[in-house]
């Protein structure tokens, strides 16, 4: 099992299965609609963060200087105390948000260089606060 600690108490864990309540579904291979619109070529690197950090307009810092490289089938757990920045990553992994600095590569998409509403339509955030009853 990897794991990777970040200031803040933030960890990264590579657990082989999955163990976190909230999760991010992101579809390497394109569902039906897409490739209908545009050939689309199979993923094997899904995400790829690069030095990323997040401030606050008043500058405090969420996230530094993080790395994560998730292959295609890997599995991982983001483990961390209230507000160590769990729900901020998970926010840049489903391109809802822009890191402050650093770079983010989704599906062979780099923000900055791509229409993340066209790349949000192949990302799907399941939230544990969404239970059905």
């Amino acid at each position: 099992m990897l794991t990777r600690n970040y200031p803040g108490s933030l960890s990264l864990v590579n657990t082989g299965q999955l163990a976190y309540a909230e999760s991010i579904c992101i579809d390497a291979s394109a569902s039906d609609f897409l490739s209908e619109i545009k050939q689309v070529t199979h993923v094997t690197q899904i995400a790829m963060l690069q030095n990323v950090s997040i401030r606050t307009p008043e500058g405090k810092s969420i996230l530094s200087d993080i790395s994560w490289h998730i292959q295609a089938g890997e599995h991982w757990a983001i483990i961390g105390p209230n507000g160590a920045g769990k729900t901020t990553l998970l926010s840049i992994l489903a391109g809802e948000r822009h890191p402050s600095s650093g770079d983010v590569t989704l599906l062979n998409e780099t923000f900055g260089k791509t229409d993340l509403r066209e790349l949000r339509k192949r990302i799907a955030r399941v939230d544990p606060a969404l239970r059905m009853l």
